[in-house]
């Protein structure tokens, strides 16, 4: 969802995190990453750096609806534009509050 903010357009809330899956996305993040290897000259002064092997690491705290049931550990889910396979569900509860799941994921562009 867009928003003003002095002027200046946005994006505002969970919409924007584009999770799929059963509950309510209230917080979402994908993070992209890269293995390195650094490139050195004679004396060992590091001159350049390769990158291989992106990866990125997708999380979504959702909280459940009646019924809501968490995805499977390697389930595929979809955050941001980005797919991941899960690695990580945890439950919360509290009193007085909605139950929720944390939910950790991974990806990157080798994975089908």
């Amino acid at each position: 969802m867009a928003a003003a903010f002095k002027g200046q357009a946005v994006e505002w809330g969970a919409d924007g995190a584009g999770f799929s899956g059963g509950g309510i996305c209230v917080r979402a993040s994908a993070q992209r990453q890269a293995q390195t290897e650094a490139v050195e000259d004679q004396q060992g002064a590091r001159t350049g750096l390769v990158f291989y092997d992106t990866k990125h690491t997708l999380t979504a705290t959702v909280v459940c609806k009646a019924g809501t049931t968490p995805p499977a550990i390697g389930d595929r889910i979809v955050v941001g534009g980005l797919s991941g396979y899960v690695t990580d569900v945890k439950k919360d509860w509290q009193n007085k509050g909605k139950a929720q799941y944390s939910v950790t994921a991974d990806g990157g562009a080798s994975l089908p």
